[in-house]
């Protein structure tokens, strides 16, 4: 459910589009495992949006996600 609630801020479906408030849902739901949220935090950071520009961020998240398969 949390990834779900980054999906709909950062499309702002049925909610203000809000970068900021995706990556925050991303980020709790990647830090219990969730692979895909996991990836999309990898991405925001990968490239800037919703958090700052931060490559060694986004490698560490994108490798999480990479290693559940």
């Amino acid at each position: 459910a949390q990834a779900m609630l980054g999906d709909m801020y950062r499309e702002g479906l049925g909610v203000a589009r809000d970068l900021a408030e995706a990556a925050a849902w991303y980020r709790k739901a990647g830090e219990q495992g969730d692979a895909v949220a996991q990836e999309n935090l990898g991405r925001m950071y990968r490239e800037g949006r919703g958090v700052p520009r931060n490559e060694t961020e986004a490698e560490k998240w994108l490798r999480k996600a990479a290693e559940q398969g």
